[in-house]
C-alpha cells in the first residue's frame, strides 16, 4: 500500500514538474509573473494612491480607466487578434511577418487617430461622463491614444513571434519604474501628478516598445494581409467591446446612477483586486494562442489539449480564490478604512472569476481558430445581460448589485461559450 503511494506521489510531482517545464520554455511562466507583478504592483500602487489622494479621486481615476478601456476598443478596432494569428502562421516566413505588422501599424495609425479626435469633440461639448473631473483627465489622455494602441500592435506581434520572454521584460521593468514615479508625483501635484506620469509612461512605453521590435516598418501596407485582417478582426473588435462592457460597465453604471465618487472608487477596487486573479490564468493562455493558430489543422489534439488545461486552471481557480476570500477582510482596509467596503462586493465577485477564467480558455481557442465571429455573438448576449442587469440591480442594492450583475453574466457568458465551443470546433471543425 506504501508503495502503491509512493509512486502515485512520484507521478504527481513528475507530471508538475513536466507542466512547469513546458510552461517555462513557451515562455508563460514569464508572462505569468510579468502580468501578476504588474497587477501586484497596481494594487500596491493603488493603496498609496487611496491614502494620498482619498476614496473620491480613486473614483475619477477608475472613471477614466474605464472610459479609455472602451475607447481602446474602437481605435484597435480589433485587429490585436488577427496580428499574433498571421504571424504566428507564417512563423518561418519572415517577410511575411513584416508585412502583417506593417500593416497592422499603419492602420491602427489610422483609426486611433479618428477615433481620439471624435473623441476628444464629444468630451468637449457634451457632459456624456457625469463626472466633470474625470471628463477633463480623460480629454488630455485621449490625444495618446495613437501611441497607446501602437504600444499594443507592437506586443501583439512580439506574441505571435512568441517571443514572451521579451514582452514580459517589458512589462516589468515598465511596472516597477512606473510605481516610483507615480506615487512621488501624486504625492507632490495630486491628480495632475498622476495625469502626468500616465501620460509620460504612455510615450516612454511606446519608445521602448519600438526599440525592442528589431525591424525596419515598410511606408505601406498589404492589401491582401488588410483585407484578412479586417475580416477575422471586425468580429475580434466587437467580441472584445461587448467582453470589456461586461466587465467595465458596471464602475461606469455605478458613476452614471449612484453619483457618488467614493462608491465608483470602492466597488472598483473591488473589481481591480478580483482581475488581480486572472492575471496567472491569462499569463499562460497568452502562450496557448499561438500554439492554437499553428495547429488549427489538428482538431483532435486541440480538443485533448482543451480538455487537460480546462481541468488544471480550475483547480488552480478553485485554490487561489478561496485563499483571496480569506485574505480579502485584512487586505482591503490597507487602502483606508472606507476601502472596508470592498470586501462584500470582492467575495461576490471571486465567484465571477471562476466563471471568468473558463471563458477567457474559450476565447482563446475561438480567436486563435479564427471565429471571432462566434466569440462576439456569445459575447453580445452576456454584455447585453450584464447592461439590463446593472440598471435593475445598482438603483436597489448599489455595490452589491453591480456585482451580482457581473457574476450572473460572467456564468451566462461561460456556458454559450463552452457550448460554442465544443458544437462549432471540437464537432463540426469549422475553422477559419
Amino acid at each position: 500500500m506504501r508503495n502503491i503511494f509512493m509512486e502515485k506521489s512520484k507521478a504527481g510531482v513528475n507530471l508538475l514538474v513536466r507542466d512547469l517545464s513546458r510552461l517555462w520554455r513557451a515562455g508563460a511562466v514569464h508572462i505569468s509573473t510579468s502580468q501578476w507583478l504588474g497587477q501586484g504592483v497596481a494594487i500596491v500602487q493603488r493603496i498609496i494612491l487611496a491614502r494620498i489622494l482619498g476614496a473620491a479621486n480613486i473614483g475619477h481615476i477608475a472613471v477614466v480607466r474605464s472610459s479609455l478601456a472602451l475607447l481602446q476598443l474602437p481605435a484597435g478596432a480589433g485587429i490585436f487578434t488577427p496580428i499574433t494569428k498571421l504571424v504566428a502562421e507564417n512563423s518561418m516566413d519572415n517577410e511575411a511577418q513584416i508585412n502583417v505588422f506593417a500593416t497592422g501599424f499603419w492602420f491602427a495609425i489610422c483609426t486611433s487617430s479618428v477615433v481620439a479626435l471624435i473623441t476628444l469633440i464629444i468630451l468637449r461639448t457634451t457632459s456624456l461622463i457625469a463626472d466633470e473631473i474625470a471628463r477633463d483627465l480623460l480629454s488630455v489622455i485621449v490625444l495618446f491614444l495613437p501611441l497607446i494602441i501602437l504600444s499594443e500592435i507592437i506586443s501583439s506581434f512580439l506574441a505571435g513571434q512568441q517571443r514572451m520572454r521579451l514582452i514580459a521584460k517589458v512589462r516589468i521593468s515598465l511596472s516597477l519604474a512606473g510605481f516610483v514615479s507615480i506615487v512621488f508625483l501624486s504625492y507632490l501635484w495630486g491628480l495632475r501628478g498622476w495625469l502626468v506620469n500616465h501620460v509620460g509612461w504612455v510615450m516612454l512605453g511606446f519608445c521602448i516598445y519600438l526599440a525592442y521590435v528589431g525591424i525596419k516598418i515598410p511606408l505601406r501596407w498589404n492589401p491582401q494581409v488588410l483585407s484578412r485582417m479586417i475580416r477575422i478582426g471586425v468580429f475580434a473588435f466587437l467580441g472584445q467591446s461587448v467582453g470589456t462592457i461586461l466587465l467595465e460597465f458596471d464602475t461606469l453604471c455605478i458613476s452614471g446612477i449612484m453619483r457618488d465618487a467614493e462608491a465608483t472608487g470602492i466597488y472598483n477596487t473591488a473589481a481591480m483586486a478580483s482581475q488581480q486573479l486572472m492575471a496567472l490564468v491569462g499569463g499562460i493562455l497568452y502562450t496557448v494562442f499561438p500554439y492554437v493558430a499553428k495547429n488549427h489543422n489538428e482538431i483532435r489534439k486541440l480538443s485533448q489539449s482543451y480538455k487537460e488545461l480546462s481541468l488544471k486552471l480550475l483547480l488552480f481557480s478553485c485554490g487561489l480564490g478561496m485563499c483571496a476570500w480569506f485574505v480579502s477582510p485584512w487586505f482591503f482596509p490597507l487602502f483606508g478604512y472606507k476601502f472596508v467596503a470592498s470586501t462584500a462586493p470582492f467575495r461576490i465577485l471571486i465567484v465571477g472569476f471562476f466563471c471568468q477564467g473558463q471563458a477567457v480558455i474559450a476565447n482563446t481557442y475561438l480567436d486563435a481558430l479564427g471565429r471571432t465571429d462566434i466569440h462576439f455573438a456569445v459575447g453580445l448576449l452576456a454584455a447585453i445581460c450584464n447592461i439590463i442587469l446593472n440598471i435593475l440591480f445598482i438603483p436597489k442594492w448599489g455595490v452589491m448589485g453591480a456585482a451580482w450583475a457581473t457574476v450572473i453574466s460572467l456564468f451566462f457568458s461561460m456556458l454559450l461559450r463552452e457550448a460554442a465551443l465544443h458544437y462549432f470546433i471540437f464537432y463540426k471543425g469549422a475553422i477559419q
